[in-house]
């Protein structure tokens, strides 16, 4: 079964690139030059994407939760102190001047 992966338009026009990459027609100088990364990291990105194909180039925490994100109870907490009781906005702002 195909996995299904969606890519930014700067991820695609990576995956532009390192099709010339492979077949020949651009050199790996130039892909990088065009790319703006290192010769180093063209040789990475060409590898990776030789093995993992286009779903190797997107970025690996995609998806993700991120580390200093509120938890799902600290959400809906605030939540429920800031709309009324009819699910109405409470037009005010949330920080120490409201205390």
């Amino acid at each position: 079964m195909k996995e299904l992966v969606t890519l930014s338009t700067h991820e695609i026009h990576r995956i532009q690139i390192l099709e010339q990459l492979s077949k020949g027609t651009l050199s790996l100088m130039t892909g990088a030059e065009v790319l703006k990364i290192s010769h180093r990291q063209a040789k990475r990105l060409l590898a990776r994407y030789r093995s993992e194909g286009p779903s190797g180039l997107a970025h690996w925490h995609r998806g993700q939760q991120a580390h200093n994100a509120y938890s799902i109870e600290t959400r809906d907490s605030v939540e429920l102190f800031a709309y009324d009781i009819k699910g109405n906005w409470k037009n005010f702002l949330l920080n120490s001047s409201n205390r």
